[in-house]
């Protein structure tokens, strides 16, 4: 009886030892990604996808030469002479137009929240509120009576920030 008890334990200290020994790691590089391809047309923005030859086999993924049809810029953001077409949902503010931009475009801008006033622009594109020189708000042409946060866009509407003397 002893000799089984014994065998017992050195059997099961085996198997924990064989259970806790580590298993090798195979690293592999991170995989490229699909690229894609973008083109416009009267209908839409098409984006084109080509798969990388590394996909991991029964991910999904678009087919080589899938297209999807991106929403149409529904919005013009104009800066200084430079226009920015972008698409934002019903019920978007100027702020979130800008912000949308911005992650898609070289166009830049800061500010600074203000409780109870909203989104102060102190800069665009690199050109800051100095010298009683400060960026107004237009919408359609018109001056704005609500800031960025809280002027709220509607498809077809053109914003302009223009770089004006404070009145």
């Amino acid at each position: 009886m002893k000799k089984i008890y014994v065998i017992g334990i050195v059997l099961a200290a085996t198997i924990g030892l064989i259970a806790l020994k580590p298993q090798s790691q195979t690293l592999t590089p991170p995989l490229p990604h699909p690229t894609a391809t973008v083109t416009t047309s009267p209908d839409g923005i098409h984006v084109n996808f080509t798969p990388s030859p590394n996909s991991i086999p029964g991910a999904p993924t678009p087919e080589r030469g899938a297209s999807i049809l991106a929403p149409e810029p529904n919005i013009t953001m104009a800066v200084e002479g430079t226009l920015y077409p972008v698409y934002v949902e019903a019920g978007s503010t100027v702020l979130d137009a800008m912000r949308e931009v911005a992650s898609s475009s070289s166009f830049t801008f800061t500010g600074r929240e203000h409780p109870g006033l909203g989104f102060f622009v102190e800069s665009l594109n690199g050109k800051k509120s100095v010298d009683g020189y400060y960026w107004f708000l237009y919408v359609n042409g018109a001056s704005s009576d609500t800031g960025a946060s809280q002027t709220v866009l509607h498809p077809g509407d053109i914003v302009e920030w223009r770089y004006q003397h404070s009145y």
